[in-house]
């Protein structure tokens, strides 16, 4: 496996991991089986997301000269999409503010959020997939304005 061009970790909340209580060698109550179930659901709705672009496929430009990049997202231990799943391109470094702005466009892209997207784009998503763009991509589409956009104008800006 080569090296990847860059790696973005997303966290979708403000809310901060519990702690989870230790398990016992006997089998605890429900209470405390119900107590420690909650607070694992909680600790993973609050998982950082980390979307890990590529520039290694082959050939690593397209026909209109620009750089190839896959992409692949994980939220928490759960691969979301695997690597090449999501590709885009772009004419510039392949770790570049623009490159990282792509990426995170690519990724927040739900078949709701009104972009114009044809549904055909989303056909071959996963059930899981669909949801979890549903559930979480605008978090990470208002997390790629804060980082790359400027705040008055909305276009990507030239430099951090």
């Amino acid at each position: 496996m080569s090296d990847y061009a860059f790696r973005l970790r997303v966290t979708l909340s403000n809310r901060r991991p519990v702690v989870i209580p230790p398990t016992r060698r006997r089998a605890a109550s429900l209470q405390e089986r119900l107590a420690r179930q909650t607070a694992l659901d909680w600790n993973r709705s609050c998982a950082a997301v980390v979307i890990t672009a590529y520039d290694d496929l082959v050939p690593q430009w397209d026909s209109a000269g620009r750089v190839r990049l896959a992409v692949e997202v994980k939220h928490g231990r759960a691969v979301i999409f695997p690597r090449g799943q999501l590709t885009c391109a772009l004419h510039g470094a392949s770790d570049g503010i623009a490159a990282k702005e792509l990426v995170m466009g690519l990724v927040a892209m739900s078949p709701l959020d009104g972009s114009g997207v044809e549904p055909e784009y989303f056909a071959d998503y996963t059930p899981e997939q669909l949801a979890w763009v549903t559930a979480h991509g605008e978090a990470i589409d208002m997390e790629r304005q804060d980082r790359y956009c400027d705040p008055e104008t909305g276009e990507v800006r030239r430099t951090a």
